[in-house]
């Protein structure tokens, strides 16, 4: 017999009759702290009353302990007659044999029972399917008011699209699933939208573990690890790593070696910003190419160097026009500065080196001003 005959197999099993019970002759409420009144209208009983409002208030994240509930049982209950509240409240069971027991708490909506039971089941490696579970959600709602409906529950992220938590779903693996499946469409979607996702579907069910994305990461011996969070690109956390690599001393290292970090990144998570080093051709002049890792400026400041040395003129303005152009292909990060290197040399006094000037010569200059 399929799992889903099983399901209702037992439900029919232990299927119950309510009893005829008195009710409230008069409509009542009860003041809840934090804004929500609980209405209780003239032919219902309280239990029922309680049930519905505290299954009605869980979707929003709202829910209350068994105390409070016992809580509002009594202040409706107490100034009444017993006749008026024969109903308690109370947590129903639902045996599944060689699977477990469906526990339905006092306040809880029995479809969020039966979706609780099945994420737990079915991790556990019980293969259950939601075919039968009409039959079980009829036992408990013989007993109680059932007010939320059992289906999946839909989370809209702007500019990403909806996550979508099927019955029986851990929250975590649909999230998972949803995220990847975004990144590998190029949607801009990051571990900040990942989160908010999770918190506004975890609201509405029971989450059981938090969502796990780990970072792609990358050794490159003898400089250190290139680390990837979820929703970044590589070529941007590329080129971070590399210019605090050329910081620490290790220069710019080759463009081959990048693309290599690159592969590897790209075999780990969706790749959608290609690594490349930037390049601009100045008529006249020739190539001016900036390095993965290299700072815009710095790479303007050689090359403008470079072609006055070789009798190109390039002054101020030119090398202004080259660095905004390569400003729109790649972050800049500091300015340009065209001004004077310096080497001061202790109890002797200091070297300068102007723009395009060769520094050979202008140390050999230097030496014979001041023997």
């Amino acid at each position: 017999m399929g799992s889903s005959s099983r399901w209702l197999r037992v439900a029919v099993a232990w299927a119950l009759l309510a009893p005829a019970r008195a009710a409230l002759s008069t409509t009542q409420t009860l003041e809840i702290e934090g804004g929500y009144p609980l209405v209780c209208d003239r032919g219902k009983e309280p239990a029922d009353c309680i049930e519905t409002y505290a299954q009605k208030l869980r979707p929003s994240g709202i829910t209350f302990e068994r105390e409070q509930l016992d809580a509002m049982f009594e202040a409706i209950c107490l100034p009444l007659s017993s006749d008026s509240c024969a109903k308690q409240l109370t947590e129903l069971e639902l045996p599944l044999g060689g699977v477990g027991t469906i526990v339905v708490k006092a306040g809880e909506a029995p479809a969020s029972a039966v979706d609780d039971f099945l994420v737990t089941a079915r991790a556990a490696g019980h293969k259950l399917d939601v075919e039968g579970v009409g039959g079980v959600l009829q036992h408990f709602c013989s007993q109680k008011p059932c007010v939320l409906p059992l289906k999946p529950l839909r989370h809209e992220v702007e500019g990403v699209g909806a996550v979508t938590v099927a019955v029986g779903q851990e929250v975590a693996d649909a999230v998972e699933a949803w995220a990847l499946a975004a990144r590998v469409q190029g949607l801009p979607l990051g571990l900040d939208g990942v989160a908010e996702a999770a918190r506004a579907l975890c609201i509405q069910k029971k989450c059981n573990r938090g969502v796990a994305l780990p970072p792609a990461q990358v050794d490159l011996e003898g400089v250190g690890t290139v680390t990837v969070p979820f929703g970044r690109e590589p070529s941007e956390l590329i080129e971070v790593f590399a210019a605090q690599a050329y910081t620490a001393g290790h220069g710019l290292l080759p463009f081959e070696t990048h693309q290599a970090v690159m592969a590897n990144l790209c075999a780990q998570m969706p790749c959608h910003v290609p690594l490349t080093e930037k390049t601009l051709e100045i008529e006249g002049v020739g190539e001016i190419r900036v390095a993965v890792g290299q700072e815009v400026a710095d790479a303007v400041r050689t090359f403008v160097d470079n072609a006055r040395r070789a009798g190109h003129a390039v002054g101020t303005e030119g090398a202004t026009a080259i660095m905004e152009r390569l400003c729109s292909l790649k972050k800049c990060n500091v300015p340009l500065d065209l001004g004077p290197d310096t080497l001061k040399i202790e109890n002797i006094g200091t070297v300068v080196v102007g723009l395009g000037e060769e520094p050979s010569v202008k140390l050999l200059d230097w030496l014979e001003r001041v023997r």
